[in-house]
C-alpha cells in the first residue's frame, strides 16, 4: 500500500511539474476535464483546482489533467475566437433556405455572438424524419458559453415561432394537426400563489 500510494504521489508530482511549465493551461482559464467545466483558481504541484460554472470547487489530480483531454475555451487559436454551434431538428417539408436565414437571424440576435466572420449553417444529418441543421457562430467570450448557449437556443425558438416553424427535435413521432408553436403573446402577468 505504501508502495502504492507513493508511486501516485511521484506521478501527481511530475504531471504537476509538466502542468505547470507546460502552460497549457494557466490560472482564470475556463477549461473542460472529462465532464468538469470551469475556471482555473490555482495550479499546485500534487493538483489543479478550478470553480465551476455552478460555483463547485473541484479537485483534479494532475495526473489526470496531464492523462485527459483537456479543452481550454480561453486560449485564443487564432484571432475568430471560440466556435458556439447547436443543432436543431427541421422537417423535410420546410424550405432549407428558410430554415438557413433563420439560424443565421437567431446568431445576429445573440448579444455575444460575433457578425464578422459570419455566422453560417452546416447540414448535419438527414434523419427519419427531419434535416438536423446546426447552427455556427464565433464568440470571444468563452467563458460565457452557456449564457451564450441559453441566449441562442432562446432566440432559436422566438424567430421560429415568429415565422410559424416547428422544432421536430428532439424526438418526432407524427405530424400535428397544427404546428406546436405558441399562438398568443404571454402578457407578463403570473396569478399569484395562494399560501
Amino acid at each position: 500500500m505504501v508502495s502504492l500510494g507513493s508511486n501516485t504521489v511521484v506521478s501527481n508530482m511530475m504531471a504537476g511539474l509538466f502542468v505547470i511549465y507546460r502552460r497549457s493551461t494557466n490560472v482564470g482559464d475556463r477549461i473542460m476535464v472529462g465532464d468538469k467545466i470551469g475556471d482555473v483558481t490555482e495550479i499546485k504541484l500534487m493538483e489543479t483546482l478550478i470553480k465551476s460554472i455552478k460555483n463547485e470547487m473541484i479537485s483534479i489530480p494532475n495526473a489526470q489533467l496531464l492523462n485527459s483531454e483537456v479543452v481550454n475555451y480561453s486560449r485564443k487559436v487564432d484571432g475568430r475566437g471560440l466556435l458556439v454551434h447547436t443543432t436543431v431538428g427541421i422537417g423535410y417539408e420546410e424550405p432549407p433556405k428558410k430554415i438557413t436565414a433563420m439560424l443565421i437571424e437567431a446568431a445576429h440576435r445573440t448579444q455575444s455572438l460575433k457578425k464578422n466572420p459570419e455566422p453560417f449553417v452546416l447540414w448535419t444529418q438527414l434523419a427519419d424524419y427531419s434535416i438536423n441543421y446546426e447552427i455556427n457562430a464565433y464568440t470571444s467570450r468563452g467563458s460565457s458559453l452557456p449564457k451564450i448557449l441559453s441566449d441562442l437556443h432562446q432566440n432559436i425558438v422566438e424567430v421560429f415561432n415568429e415565422n410559424g416553424t416547428q422544432i421536430m427535435t428532439p424526438s418526432y413521432m407524427a405530424d400535428p394537426p397544427s404546428p406546436k408553436i405558441p399562438t398568443e403573446e404571454w402578457d407578463g402577468k403570473l396569478a399569484h400563489i395562494a399560501k
